[in-house]
């Protein structure tokens, strides 16, 4: 009978060591997802970025080039005068 309790035993830990590996496995797969999708983001988030710098540049270039604006006033913009 202890035989058979043993074996039982051990039949039991070998199947929880298998669960344990699977469910390590799915985790490791999730992780690895999850790192996949955040790299993508934040490979968004500066093109997003790029694209916000690139458009400013453009609005402050046109501002400087409007007709009207001489180059003293913009000296004492500048300046805060």
């Amino acid at each position: 009978m202890e035989a058979f309790v043993t074996a039982l035993e051990s039949k039991v830990l070998a199947r929880d060591a298998e669960r344990e590996e699977r469910m390590q496995a799915v985790i490791n797969l999730c992780d690895q997802e999850q790192a996949e999708k955040d790299e993508a983001h934040t490979s968004e988030i500066q093109c997003l970025k790029t694209g916000l710098v690139s458009m400013n540049e453009q609005v402050n270039v046109k501002k400087v080039h409007q007709p009207g604006i001489s180059k003293s006033s913009l000296v004492r913009l500048v300046e805060g005068s």
